[in-house]
């Protein structure tokens, strides 16, 4: 057991090293302001602006510094933090995993949990082996490789982005992040469950 114990730890900080060299890509790609060197013309032209220039007029620059992911960035950030209470609410555990996935799928590593260690959430339904949940109740999993201030708050935000589409009155969703020693990871876990 221990020898197994000891290969996947080794197996799993392989594959730790070089996820997170990837993740470290990744932020300095998604954080880079400017997607070209220093333009004279457009130095001129942001040098030229005032209070007083149209919005139009300083947007016009404003594209030409910056990549189009930076914009798809914005723009699904701004949809996160501000998306209105949905009309149709879902109350059935499944469909809430589902639209969790797909909540996961879109803003994961986008907008923020960048800690978040894989793109693929283990699913368990009832006891898990693992952690320790009722017959009925859903768990998402996926390991972080360390909480920070963006773990935090990508997962807050994200069950309040959740709670907007689900009944709440019926429904729970709540996440925590568990540490288990015997394998030297932390979890992340978001637990959906009727309320009684």
């Amino acid at each position: 057991m221990e020898e197994l114990q000891n290969k996947f730890k080794e197996n799993f900080n392989i594959s730790k090293n070089q996820y997170l060299e990837f993740r470290e890509e990744m932020k300095k790609y998604n954080s880079n302001k400017y997607s070209t060197e220093p333009d004279k013309n457009i130095l001129t032209e942001i040098k030229n602006i005032n209070d007083k220039s149209s919005t139009d007029d300083m947007l016009n620059i404003y594209k030409k510094i910056v990549s189009k992911e930076k914009i798809f960035k914005e723009l699904l950030l701004y949809q996160f933090l501000n998306q209105l209470d949905s009309d149709n609410k879902l109350n059935n555990l499944e469909d809430i995993s589902k639209f969790i996935v797909e909540t996961l799928t879109t803003y994961q590593w986008v907008i923020g949990g960048y800690q978040i260690e894989d793109k693929y959430w283990k699913k368990e339904i009832g006891n898990s082996s693992r952690f320790k949940i009722s017959k009925d109740d859903i768990l998402l999993s996926n390991t972080v490789s360390f909480i920070d201030d963006d773990s935090e708050w990508f997962m807050k935000s994200l069950i309040n982005y959740v709670k907007k589409f689900i009944d709440n009155d019926k429904i729970s969703i709540v996440y925590k992040f568990k540490e288990d020693e015997l394998v030297e990871l932390t979890f992340v876990i978001i637990k959906i469950s009727n309320k009684l």
